[in-house]
């Protein structure tokens, strides 16, 4: 590929994963950028830079318990519109809630959720699925590029 082909298929592909990027991300979805370096070992990589919070979307993160709300007030708004404020402790930071019992006043198994525990995020692959779009968008560009590198090697 020349430099031109690797800057079509860079902005291409940046495209393609920004249209399968997250909307409402503030600026990090038009904060994603794709160049495509230049070969080693004759194949070309993409580097794909773009916000950590970002890059947490794309991979995904683990639940975690909220240590660092400790003596903090929080503010929570309730469905109705209501604000109403809770303290987080030492006491209730990551302890258990029985909040669920059964008919007999049993705990029901499962539903103690742990208090102040983030559920942490799913992975969204979005680089994944855009690179894989831009790769279907532009099989004739790559096709070409290799065809040419193919018959450079046989001629020489």
């Amino acid at each position: 590929m020349n430099v031109d082909e690797r800057g079509a298929y860079a902005k291409l592909t940046q495209d393609a994963i920004r249209s399968f990027a997250p909307v409402k991300t503030g600026f990090g979805r038009d904060h994603i950028f794709v160049t495509v370096l230049p070969p080693e070992g004759g194949k070309e990589k993409l580097r794909v830079t773009m916000p950590f919070y970002m890059k947490l979307l794309n991979d995904g993160y683990k639940g975690f318990v909220m240590w660092g709300l400790v003596g903090k007030t929080v503010p929570i708004r309730l469905n109705s519109g209501q604000l109403i404020y809770r303290r987080a402790t030492l006491e209730n930071v990551g302890k258990r809630r029985n909040s669920q019992r059964d008919a007999r006043g049993r705990i029901q198994k499962g539903n103690s959720p742990i208090a102040w525990r983030h559920p942490g995020h799913v992975a969204m692959h979005f680089v994944q699925k855009g690179v894989m779009a831009a790769m279907g968008q532009n099989a004739k560009v790559l096709v070409r590029s290799m065809i040419r590198g193919a018959l450079s090697q046989w001629e020489s």
